[in-house]
């Protein structure tokens, strides 16, 4: 009961912690949006290029839009538009910014959690094997297809595999988003390289366990290498590669704008680009908002896990 006690206390020490790094990234959206270069009621004002607007019409906008308030008070009355759901209108379509984000964020997170499924399926055997069969040739081999993968840009492996898998074999579309199953080769394309690295960084941590006490004493108990391995070494390796499952998470919801151009999915990271480039501002604002929203919930959910998963870091708590 006392384990469970402190452990709870933890927990919610974690989300009070969580909430206020909301709190945070709530100003500091707020702030870029005030930082913003020009004048959002005279962009509004001004959408129509044939007429120039008056002084009289941005002063109205400027009061319906409470832009004429203390700073202070127009963060007050932000945060309560955020929380009834209003992010704004974008400037590049006109339509709010809520509709944009319905539309976009689904795609993004599906792309992102199928590359995360690509990740894990591949580098915990192959990190494993290579761990278990050190210096063999499956490992000399990997190794080196891990330096090649690392060094090309995903922009070209994009690339390779429309030519190969959707021109020549025809097994997929070339771009757009019409189902699951054209996520498949984007996904590959921002999962490869990580899934060699990630392999890589658990090679060279389950070798350093296999050379510890507790391990050894499993072997002398009688246990077959890969099973001693599995049982012993590898969930000790678990919290280092929560800690990257979670991080590349992160990098691929905030950067699948590559493989989202290549492929032509209407997703945050071509959405985004294209806001950035039209001087969207409010988009740009949402979409800092809403990737800092992903990163304290997704590091919130990883630190609970890994405290599951590792009895240690429960310790002296």
């Amino acid at each position: 009961m006392s384990n469970l006690l402190k452990l709870s206390k933890l927990i919610v020490s974690r989300l009070l912690t969580s909430l206020l790094t909301l709190l945070g990234i709530t100003v500091l959206s707020f702030v870029l949006g005030q930082l913003a270069p020009g004048d959002l009621a005279y962009s509004i004002a001004g959408q129509d290029p044939t007429a120039s607007p008056s002084d009289e019409e941005i002063a109205a906008i400027r009061t319906e839009l409470g832009l004429d308030k203390p700073i202070s008070i127009q963060y007050i009355n932000w945060l309560k538009d955020l929380l009834g759901g209003k992010l704004g209108t974008s400037f590049m379509s006109n339509k709010t910014i809520s509709s944009e984000l319905r539309l976009r964020i689904p795609v993004t997170i599906n792309l992102s959690l199928l590359a995360l499924l690509f990740l894990i399926v591949f580098s915990l055997p192959l990190g494993f094997l290579q761990a278990v069969y050190k210096d063999s040739l499956f490992d000399k081999v990997f190794l080196f297809l891990s330096s090649i993968f690392s060094a090309t840009p995903s922009f070209l492996l994009g690339i390779f595999f429309i030519i190969i898998f959707a021109q020549n074999l025809r097994w997929f579309a070339t771009s757009g988003y019409q189902n699951f199953k054209s996520l498949i080769l984007p996904a590959l394309t921002i999962s490869l390289s990580s899934i060699m690295m990630i392999a890589r960084i658990l090679r060279n941590d389950l070798i350093e366990n296999f050379n510890e006490n507790y391990f050894l004493m499993s072997r002398a108990k009688g246990f077959r290498y890969t099973f001693a391995a599995f049982k012993h070494a590898l969930p000790n390796a678990m919290v280092t590669l929560f800690s990257l499952w979670s991080n590349y998470l992160l990098m691929v919801l905030g950067g699948s704008t590559i493989a989202e151009n290549v492929f032509a999915l209407p997703g945050l990271g071509q959405w985004i680009l294209k806001s950035i480039n039209a001087h969207d501002y409010p988009a740009v604002q949402a979409y800092v908002l809403i990737m800092g929203v992903f990163c304290v919930v997704i590091y919130f959910i990883s630190d609970i896990l890994m405290l599951f998963i590792q009895p240690k870091l429960r310790k002296g708590v």
